[in-house]
């Protein structure tokens, strides 16, 4: 029942898709990934050339990253080390055939 509220609240506030969400905050952003069943996640984006920066699983077995950056960079997910993009509400093609998401605050 509170991982339900919780992720409500946070598609209010600020929202991808329904297993990928965000949240502006002072200094910052947190994006959200629900993948429970996950061992692994890492995060890389344009902000810093794409390096594999790891996430943190919540208690609500949400996987989050953490970002300085409030301004529009593309980003994927490494999955149990497989690349993984969400259904994102923006995203491009990439130079390797496949895409990235977008993030527009």
């Amino acid at each position: 029942m509170i991982r339900c509220l919780s992720m409500l609240l946070l598609l209010f506030l600020g929202g991808c898709g329904p297993s990928h969400f965000s949240v502006r905050q002072a200094g910052g952003l947190r994006l959200y990934l629900d993948l429970p069943e996950a061992g692994e996640v890492l995060f890389a984006s344009s902000a810093d050339s794409f390096q594999l920066q790891p996430t943190t699983k919540t208690k609500d077995d949400l996987w989050v990253t953490r970002l300085l950056v409030d301004q529009e960079f593309h980003y994927f997910y490494r999955v149990d080390g497989r690349p993984y993009v969400p259904d994102c509400r923006y995203s491009d093609k990439d130079d390797f055939g496949t895409r990235n998401c977008i993030y527009q605050p």
